[in-house]
This record gives C-alpha cells, sequence and structure tokens, in this order.
C-alpha cells in the first residue's frame, strides 16, 4: 500500500521537485500535487497510477512499505542521487 507521506518522504529523500517526480514516474504534476496533498492511503487512487509511482521510485533506489500501522520509507545506500 502507498501513503501519501511516502511520496512526499521519497521525494524529499531524492531531493527532486514534483516536476521531476512526474517526469520519472510518467504521470503528470497535477497527479503528483494532488496525491501529497492527501493524507494517509491513497485508497481512491487509481491502481496504475500508483504502481507507476512506486515503480519510478523503485528506479531511484527508494522502496516502500507499511508496518503496524506506519508508512515506512527504505532508501538503497547504492543511490548515486542520495550520495552526493
Amino acid at each position: 500500500m502507498l501513503h501519501a507521506e511516502h511520496v512526499r518522504a521519497g521525494r524529499a529523500a531524492l531531493k527532486i521537485s514534483q516536476v521531476e517526480l512526474a517526469d520519472i514516474c510518467g504521470v503528470s504534476f497535477n497527479t503528483i500535487y494532488k496525491i501529497e496533498e492527501k493524507c494517509g492511503l491513497l485508497r481512491q487512487s487509481k491502481v496504475d497510477t500508483l504502481e507507476k509511482i512506486k515503480n519510478g521510485f523503485a528506479k531511484k533506489g527508494i522502496t516502500f512499505f507499511e508496518k503496524d500501522g506506519d508508512a515506512i520509507i527504505r532508501v538503497s545506500p547504492k543511490n548515486p542521487l542520495i550520495n552526493d
């Protein structure tokens, strides 16, 4: 499951703009903006849109999961964008 908090935290970890994230994920800026404005689990977003976002982050070494109701982000230490 993907939370709005995942998207905001993932983007912050990569130090990229909403426009850059939209480009990486193959979705519109408006989509990223609307998702980041939400809170909690993204239940009403389209499944294919959420998959594009998760896959875009995965390409950059960011993965998400939920544990005990908490939204958790994992940043790969191999990510060149993080280790600068």
